[in-house]
C-alpha cells in the first residue's frame, strides 16, 4: 500500500511540475562578397578556408556551426548557428541552467534551460 501512495504522489508531481528542458539557438546570415580566388564556393574569414555550398563546418573551442549556402539571387551566404545567451533565466529559481559540452559538436555543446 505504502508503494502505491509513493508511486501516485510522484506521478502526481511529475504532472504538476513538468520540466521543460530547451537547447536556445541563435542565427545570423552573412552575404559573402564574391571571392575570384574562390569562385562558386564560401570563403569563412574566422577559418580561413574555403567552402562547398551545402557544406557545414565549426570551430574548435567554440559552440557553432557554419553552413554555406547560396541565395536566390546567385549569392554566396554563410549562415552561423551559435548559442543564444542564456542570461535572463540565471535569478530565475524555477529555472535551472545546464552547461554543454563544449567538446560536442553543436548544437550539443549549447546550454540548456529547464524550467519546473
Amino acid at each position: 500500500m505504502a508503494k502505491t501512495k509513493l508511486t501516485l504522489c510522484v506521478s502526481v508531481m511529475l504532472v504538476f511540475f513538468r520540466l521543460r528542458a530547451e537547447a536556445y539557438c541563435n542565427t545570423d546570415r552573412k552575404i559573402l562578397e564574391p571571392n575570384p580566388e574562390h569562385l562558386g564556393k564560401c570563403y569563412c574569414d574566422v577559418t580561413k578556408k574555403a567552402y562547398d555550398v551545402n557544406e557545414t563546418w565549426g570551430q574548435t573551442g567554440v559552440c557553432v556551426q557554419y553552413e554555406c549556402s547560396q541565395d536566390e539571387d546567385g549569392n554566396f551566404v554563410i549562415t552561423t548557428h551559435g548559442c543564444l545567451d542564456t542570461s535572463e533565466f540565471e535569478n530565475d529559481v524555477y529555472c535551472w541552467i545546464m552547461e554543454g559540452d563544449i567538446s560536442s559538436p553543436y548544437p550539443n555543446c549549447c546550454p540548456t534551460v529547464a524550467c519546473a
